[in-house]
């Protein structure tokens, strides 16, 4: 790059600059990074620039990487304080590309890897500000993307107003739309540290329309057999995967621990330990379901009591490939403890309207 600015020494030997240049940048392909454990990546562009009162300002000046990212510059940095006021406008047609560039300046700045890893997807546009300082910079902006992925989770057309401040992600509104589906998250998340691959909630609130359920326990990191789309809204705090929170929600089209239904609801408690499901009930066909339950991450255990009225017995996961051609309709009870491999069961009921293939068994 090339700079040729004029300076002057203004009072109490306060340094005044001013002046005007051009800087230039050329790709260097094929030559790796200079720092072990970073990215190459080429970038050219440029165009003028002035000093004009002790500050450098960027006119809004492109520069573009290999990969296909442009970012527009626009802003000032003071000379001496070399003090930030700047707007990017960041146009990225892969976002895996915009994840290299954070990747290679979030350890410049912050002194450790950036973690967990964003595994960012999709095309999308930013625009934010940076101002503050270099070491310790206050970034607030706005995402539009399309196909957005997170964290190898889809979002699908996502916008976002947030602020990033010291590890801190601020978001006064997430709203994502994939099909007839929308997700809307506010609150905080924080990063780094001994946190390493987990994040941070604090006051985060998620509002859902039939959104896939699957997508929220996999960005949380939780391990669970549930399956469907979900509405309703659920706040959660803590670290990831043991968060804690509690919502009424309302699935459709669900299964839970392999047990299909064609819409549930009740009140999820997501507790440190464990998940509680109190008050839910569930419809399959003309038969429903309730139940209360304790389902323990760390060893599988649970407790539950259930309620069962007409539920077929055709689709009932229990049975699913151990009893082919079998139908009817359960009603009964089942209690339960133990853990997932070594379960004590009770079960009372009655089936009616049993069969075989077609072939009617009596009352069983």
């Amino acid at each position: 790059p090339a700079l040729v600015p004029s300076t002057t020494l203004g009072g109490a030997g306060r340094v005044r600059s001013d002046g005007s240049g051009v800087i230039r940048l050329h790709p260097a392909h094929g030559v790796a990074s200079a720092v072990p454990g970073r990215h190459a990546l080429p970038v050219s562009g440029g165009g003028p620039l002035f000093v004009e009162n002790g500050a450098i300002r960027f006119p809004g000046i492109p520069f573009v990487t290999a990969g296909g990212l442009t970012a527009i510059l626009d802003g000032t940095l003071r000379i001496g304080s070399w003090a930030p006021d700047w707007k990017l406008t960041i146009e990225a047609p892969d976002l895996r590309e915009a994840e290299r560039l954070a990747e290679n300046f979030y350890p410049a700045i912050q002194g450790e890897p950036l973690l967990p890893k964003l595994n960012l997807g999709g095309s999308g546009r930013i625009v934010a500000t940076l101002d503050r300082s270099f070491d310790d910079p206050r970034i607030a902006g706005r995402l539009d993307a399309t196909a957005f992925v997170l964290r190898g989770v889809p979002f699908g057309q996502t916008s976002a107003d947030f602020v990033v401040d010291r590890n801190v992600l601020a978001l006064d509104a997430l709203d994502a739309r994939d099909g007839d589906g929308r997700l809307v998250v506010r609150g905080q998340v924080g990063w780094g540290g001994a946190l390493a691959d987990e994040y941070r909630l604090h006051g985060l609130t998620l509002d859902t329309e039939r959104w896939p359920a699957e997508r929220v326990l996999s960005f949380l990191t939780l391990d669970l057999p549930i399956t469907g789309r979900v509405t309703g809204r659920l706040p959660l705090s803590g670290v990831t995967p043991r968060v804690i929170g509690s919502g009424d929600l309302v699935f459709e089209e669900a299964t839970l621990w392999g047990q299909p239904f064609d819409r549930v609801a009740g009140t999820l408690g997501f507790e440190a330990e464990a998940l509680r499901l109190s008050g839910v009930s569930g419809t399959l066909g003309a038969g429903s379901a309730r139940l209360d339950g304790l389902y323990r991450y760390d060893d599988d255990g649970f407790d539950v009591k259930a309620e069962a009225s007409a539920l077929p017995l055709e689709r009932l996961g229990a049975l699913s490939g151990q009893a082919t051609g079998l139908s009817g309709r359960l009603t009964g009870t089942l209690e339960g403890t133990g853990t997932l491999d070594v379960p004590r069961l009770s079960l009372e009921g009655r089936v009616e309207d049993a069969a075989i293939g077609g072939q009617p068994l009596g009352r069983a």
